[in-house]
């Protein structure tokens, strides 16, 4: 759940150091509705692997119980009731923002959409939180669109997109079984590996020409440090793809890269 908090805590941060805008009470409301939002997510994926039976490949256990829906429910209410006061009192844009989070919260598991089985669920993943989340909070404060917040939303986005794509790997066998074709089931483990090292790559090709034309501060050039991490996590993966005890390291690791790279973009806003 903290993972999804730096999007919008980045989003607010650029509009501050933009525009100068910062409205605490928008910022709170804001933050409790993306809370509950991400609260829902745990609930409704949990509730809906164990309805589907995902959770159940290789768990022989006879009473797994979902959690209860009721509790989704009410925090997805609230969430959505705080985000239509706001796109009252801030712009109908964040009306934009909002039904793309709550297509992405209730679809990636649940039917009708059920995005993760489909191959989806990886780029719901990436758009929610990266640039919709960041653009999202941005426009709460400055109420309005830049390219700022889209380039720096594409470098906070795609390190959650290759840890979508990472943690997806040791739950390849249990997700084939049950129909659940991701995009690690479609391509393959090895194929998946390439395309998290190419995710990566990506990221910092868009922190360098951010850079370049100085679109971005020049303290997040700090972010390149990060590179020996994701070479690590990039070889730990490809040695140990196939053995899921060993590859909990590139989880870890891949964990510790986003966050990292979450806080040196924050901070570098915030001087």
């Amino acid at each position: 759940m903290l993972g999804g908090l730096f999007p919008y805590l980045l989003g607010s941060t650029i509009a501050c150091y933009s525009t100068g805008a910062f409205y605490f009470n928008y910022f709170l409301l804001g933050l409790i509705g993306i809370v509950l939002a991400l609260g829902t997510v745990e609930i409704f994926n949990e509730y809906f692997d164990v309805k589907l039976g995902t959770d159940r490949v290789f768990d022989f256990e006879e009473n797994l119980q979902p959690p209860s829906i009721k509790l989704g429910v009410i925090g997805l209410t609230v969430a959505l009731s705080l985000g239509l006061y706001l796109a009252v009192v801030r712009g109908w844009l964040i009306l934009v923002f909002l039904g793309v989070g709550i297509l992405a919260i209730v679809g990636y598991e649940g039917p009708p959409f059920r995005w993760s089985y489909r191959g989806f669920g990886e780029l719901s993943i990436f758009l929610a939180y990266g640039p919709f989340m960041t653009m999202g909070s941005y426009y709460l404060q400055a109420q309005e669109i830049h390219a700022l917040p889209l380039i720096t939303s594409l470098i906070i986005g795609l390190p959650i997109l290759a840890l979508s794509i990472i943690n997806e790997i040791p739950d390849y066998h249990g997700d084939r079984l049950v129909g659940k074709k991701n995009i690690v089931v479609r391509i393959g483990r090895k194929n998946a590996v390439n395309l998290y090292a190419v995710v990566l790559v990506i990221c910092f090709m868009i922190l360098a020409s951010g850079l370049i034309l100085e679109e971005i501060p020049f303290f997040t050039l700090a972010i390149f440090a990060m590179i020996p991490l994701a070479y690590w996590n990039y070889r730990a993966a490809k040695k140990n793809y196939d053995n899921p005890k060993e590859f909990t390291s590139t989880i870890r690791g891949t964990i510790l890269l986003y966050i990292i790279i979450a806080i040196l973009l924050i901070i570098s806003f915030l001087i």
